[in-house]
């Protein structure tokens, strides 16, 4: 994500408002670094394009379903838990079924869930350099039938909580993202006929390290024009 500048104080110059101005773009260039989403193309399940939770009953314009075949995967209807036991949705992500509702008895077998990303050269080098972080939940959860692949590659993930809470998972440092179109995949099996979905919240601060140095190390700099700023107008002062 491009660093958010405010264009009225990009250009400096040696009025008395100066200094302020400096410090004003310094606070704009840091908002944009480490305030907003980093990755404006990965997503929650159940939000749309501004990470606003979607209406119920409709499909998941970011996650499909690829296996067992290709098909929308919806934001589940039902208001509370399924049984009473799936966490509830809440602001940041709802959970996301192969039917439209999370008591629609669904076939027993896998179900695959998969997201497409894409990344410039900057985004794919700073996730490579920081990893990336989430959170699972998922319908049913039998240890050796779930996976979470990235660009093909399993992430060997862990999950004993199955519905009742979230898990993490995660990438550490690496070489699995890609300038360009990337895959994340969450293979679900449902191990018998009944309800069954998937819940990703990605952790905010994700791969924010690198960008957040290189903002912190634009604001040294701008620090140090300030100062070098007001030596001169002193300077020329007296």
């Amino acid at each position: 994500m491009k660093p958010v500048i405010n264009r009225q104080f990009s250009k400096l110059t040696g009025s008395p408002g100066s200094k302020i101005a400096v410090g004003t773009a310094l606070f704009h260039l840091t908002l944009g670094v480490c305030g907003a989403p980093l990755y404006p193309t990965i997503f929650n399940t159940g939000v749309d394009a501004s990470g606003n939770v979607l209406a119920a009953g409709v499909p998941d314009p970011h996650y499909t379903l690829i296996a067992p075949s290709v098909a929308a995967a919806y934001t589940a209807t039902s208001a509370t838990p399924v049984v009473g036991v799936w966490i509830p949705d809440n602001t940041t992500s709802t959970w996301i079924t192969p039917e439209r509702s999370q008591n629609a008895i669904a076939p027993g077998g896998s179900y695959t869930y998969q997201m497409n990303f894409l990344l410039n050269s900057a985004e794919a080098g700073a996730l490579n350099a920081t990893g990336l972080n989430g959170l699972w939940a998922l319908d049913d959860a039998v240890a050796g039938t779930f996976d979470i692949l990235l660009n093909g590659t399993s992430l060997s993930p862990v999950n004993s909580s199955a519905y009742t809470a979230f898990d993490p998972f995660g990438v550490g440092p690496s070489s699995l993202f890609l300038p360009g179109n990337n895959t994340l995949e969450f293979v679900v099996v449902n191990a018998g006929s009944g309800p069954t979905g998937l819940r990703v919240e990605i952790v905010p601060e994700s791969g924010g390290a690198l960008l957040t140095a290189a903002g912190l190390g634009l604001a040294v700099a701008g620090l140090a024009l300030r100062k070098r700023l007001t030596v001169a107008r002193t300077i020329t002062a007296t």
